[in-house]
């Protein structure tokens, strides 16, 4: 008998503690809003720039791995535009892609910047010479580079985005707050040289530590 009266008191002690977790995780969702290393508020926009961000990844390595654009005729494949990899314009060659790597969508850009969700994105690919271009740039790609990196630049239209985004050829996504708009829209465009990632010690932020605005972090 003692031992069954033992049973019910941990079962029931059991279920008073569940209760108790339960009701702290419904709490904390409820009431406590998520934040990013920046401390702003993760919103739909931001989430949906990291997502696109992630699919233009995709996109330029099935691009690059079928080696459509080879301009210097070595055999490796070439990171591209959204023109190219959305199939809205001609290939680096002349030809059109006829299985776009992106939705067409993507395509319908002005300058080289696409808009999306509340977000411009631009492709920036290495240029003879040194430095970037963008598509539409009367500067050439360098062949040779653009088949090891290309840079994918987001930031918002309006100044509903508290956070900028970049994502490189090796697929690490890095995000700076924004939270002084200092990028926002056509008028205050994120320049490709301001997309570089901070020095290691500012890497290793955790979550409760605050990141200033131009600051660039990895994210998930």
């Amino acid at each position: 008998m003692f031992e069954a009266m033992q049973r019910r008191i941990v079962s029931f002690l059991l279920r008073i503690g569940f209760g108790v977790v339960v009701g702290l995780a419904l709490l904390w969702v409820m009431f406590v809003p998520s934040f990013g290393r920046c401390g702003c508020r993760l919103n739909a926009k931001e989430s949906a720039a990291i997502a696109t961000l992630k699919i233009v990844h995709s996109g330029q390595g099935q691009f690059r791995d079928t080696a459509i654009v080879d301009s210097d005729h070595d055999g490796h494949g070439e990171f591209g535009w959204f023109g190219e990899l959305a199939g809205s314009s001609p290939l680096r060659g002349g030809d059109v892609l006829l299985q776009p790597f992106l939705s067409p969508a993507f395509g319908k850009g002005n300058a080289g910047r696409v808009l999306r969700a509340g977000y411009l994105y631009q492709i920036w690919l290495p240029a003879k010479g040194g430095g970037w271009v963008t598509e539409g740039d009367v500067r050439e790609v360098d062949g040779k580079a653009a088949e090891v990196t290309f840079r994918c630049l987001a930031w918002p239209l309006e100044g509903k985005g508290k956070r900028a985004f970049f994502v490189d050829a090796k697929g690490t996504l890095y995000a700076c707050s924004n939270s002084d708009f200092r990028y926002q829209g056509h008028e205050r465009p994120l320049p490709v040289e301001a997309a570089v990632p901070t020095t290691e010690p500012l890497l290793a932020h955790t979550g409760s530590q605050t990141v200033g605005p131009g600051d660039w972090y990895p994210v998930q």
